[in-house]
């Protein structure tokens, strides 16, 4: 099995353990995917120009993005849980 990367059109072979877990873990890339994808779409309405009117869209857009973005963190945890790997992608660098 393998999946395209929408960036660069190349297919990238699956790992073995996403082949190993099978629909558990295709299922956390799927919801990992819309929420990207949400998040992508948020951002891009916080790029547009507005000429006039109160920032309030852009507070709510911000809030949708932070929301969005948590619940992202919390997916890629419990895929990292899933796949048991030796050398989690997940873990977040000191800020």
């Amino acid at each position: 099995m393998a999946s395209r990367n929408p960036q660069s059109n190349w297919i990238l072979p699956t790992p073995p353990c996403l082949t190993e877990f099978g629909p558990q873990a295709q299922v956390l890339l799927e919801q990992l995917r819309e929420s990207c994808s949400q998040v992508r779409l948020a951002a891009d309405f916080l790029l547009l120009e507005v000429d006039e009117g109160p920032p309030s869209p852009r507070i709510q857009l911000a809030c949708l993005i932070k929301e969005r973005a948590g619940k992202i963190q919390e997916q890629l945890e419990t895929l990292c849980q899933v796949l048991n790997c030796p050398t989690s992608p997940c873990e977040s660098p000191s800020h």
